[in-house]
């Protein structure tokens, strides 16, 4: 089985649609699985865990990212290894 998770930040739900749209496909693969979670909600854990991940994320003047998934990606890439 493979995990997939999928991990958005969302103010105006958008791209929680889109993430969910996403789950939808992931799901529809024979021995995938999804896993969605708000960035917020997510942990190192659950990105150590997963077979593959999905980030969505909201653009604000040209950037990238919220707190939510700048929060869940900074030990991601200080882990060693």
């Amino acid at each position: 089985m493979i995990n997939v998770l999928v991990v958005y930040a969302t103010d105006y739900q958008n791209t929680f649609k889109m993430a969910q749209a996403v789950v939808a496909g992931v799901q529809s693969v024979p021995d995938c699985k999804a896993v969605l979670k708000a960035a917020e909600t997510a942990t190192f854990d659950d990105l150590i865990a997963a077979d593959a991940v999905v980030l969505g994320s909201p653009v604000h003047m040209g950037s990238a990212g919220t707190g939510g998934s700048r929060n869940l990606l900074t030990p991601a890439v200080a882990a060693p290894g």
